[in-house]
C-alpha cells in the first residue's frame, strides 16, 4: 500500500514485505504522478483527504486543491483503488490530540526511532499509512526502515 500526503512536496510511504520506504517528491503534479506511479502499490493507495481550512492565503488552498484533484483523477483513470482519511481520522487513531503540536511530537518520535530526521510531509504520510494498515507505532519495529529522502523534478 502507498500512503500519500499530497502537497507541493508530497510525503509518501510504502511497504514491500517487511521493508518500509519513506520519502517525499517535489515538482509539478504530472512529475509527482509519474514518480508515484513507478512505486509498487498493489493498486492500493491511501491519501490524506483535502479538507477546507482557514488559510490566510486562499491561493495556497486553491493550488493544493488543483494538485489533489489532478492526482486523484489520474489514479482513478488507472483504476487504482484510493482510500481517503481526513487528518483528524488518522491522528485520532494514533491518539494525537493537538494537530500541529501533536504532529510535531510524532515527527520527533519517528526521527528518534529511525535515528534520522524526517520531514512533516513524511510524518503525515507515515501516520496515514499506520492508520490504513491498522498498525501502531510499536509495530514499526518489525520493519526495515528505508528513508529515501526528497526527489525533485529536474528543471
Amino acid at each position: 500500500m502507498l500512503a500519500l500526503d499530497i502537497a507541493t512536496k508530497t510525503g509518501y510511504v510504502y511497504d514491500l514485505g517487511n521493508n518500509l520506504y519513506i520519502g517525499s517528491v517535489e515538482g509539478t503534479p504530472n512529475f509527482q504522478y509519474d514518480f508515484l506511479e513507478s512505486i509498487p502499490h498493489n493498486n492500493k493507495i491511501v491519501i490524506e483527504d483535502l479538507i477546507a481550512f482557514n488559510s490566510p492565503n486562499p491561493r495556497t488552498l486553491a493550488i493544493l486543491a488543483m494538485r489533489f484533484g489532478y492526482l486523484k483523477f489520474r489514479f482513478h483513470e488507472e483504476n487504482i483503488d484510493v482510500l481517503f482519511y481526513t487528518p483528524s481520522q488518522w491522528r485520532k487513531y494514533l491518539n494525537i490530540k493537538n494537530s500541529k503540536a501533536g504532529t510535531r511530537e510524532l515527527q520527533k518520535m519517528f526521527s528518534e526511532l529511525f535515528k534520522m530526521k524526517i520531514n512533516l510531509d513524511e510524518t503525515d504520510a507515515l501516520g496515514l499509512w499506520l492508520c490504513a494498515n491498522n498498525l501502531q507505532l510499536a509495530d514499526l519495529s518489525s520493519y526495515n526502515i528505508n528513508l529515501l529522502g526528497p526527489h525533485h523534478a529536474v528543471s
